[in-house]
C-alpha cells in the first residue's frame, strides 16, 4: 500500500488552504507531526515541491495563521 510523504500532504493542504474544510486542523495535526515550530521551516517543506515562484501569496498567509497559533 502506498501513502503519502507527511511533508508532501503538508504541502499540498498550506496550497489548498480551503477555508472551511478541515485543510486547516490537518495542517496543524502534521505541523506538530513534522516537529514544526517556525514558519521558515514549513514554507521550505512547501517549497521542496512547490517552487516560491509558483506558490500562491495564500499559502504563506496560511501558514504564517497556523504559526501565530500556538505550537
Amino acid at each position: 500500500m502506498y501513502a503519502p510523504n507527511p511533508e508532501y500532504i503538508f504541502a499540498m493542504k498550506a496550497e489548498a488552504g480551503r477555508a472551511g474544510s478541515f485543510d486547516f486542523e490537518d495542517l496543524m495535526a502534521l505541523r506538530d507531526h513534522l516537529g514544526l515550530t517556525e514558519l521558515p521551516g514549513a514554507l521550505a517543506i512547501v517549497e521542496k515541491y512547490i517552487p516560491a515562484n509558483r506558490s500562491s501569496a495564500k499559502t504563506k498567509l496560511t501558514l504564517e495563521t497556523l504559526f501565530e497559533e500556538e505550537v
